[in-house]
């Protein structure tokens, strides 16, 4: 799972990128991905929250010019949610 912002310039969500490749809205859950989440305890409450139940944005291919990327590594989301970041 990486994070995202998406939309048009100004109008950006907060998203994630499903294991499926779709583009996920964490919208309902994030107001915006700000410094606050991305520290450990932000990134741990985006990681319990279900994603398939996220409303589906976009699927591949993507129009890349609508995505404003900031990736976060896979491994860091899973070690946050398994509890072992750090170890």
């Amino acid at each position: 799972m990486k994070l995202l912002r998406f939309g048009a310039c100004g109008a950006e969500r907060p998203g994630l990128i499903f294991n499926d490749g779709s583009i996920r809205d964490l919208g309902a859950h994030v107001d915006d991905l700000t410094a606050d989440w991305l520290k450990p305890e932000g990134l741990s409450r985006i990681a319990a929250i279900d994603a398939r139940g996220l409303p589906v944005k976009m699927t591949k291919p993507y129009n890349l010019r609508s995505l404003d990327l900031y990736g976060i590594a896979s491994s860091r989301i899973d070690a946050l949610a398994r509890g072992t970041l750090g170890n």
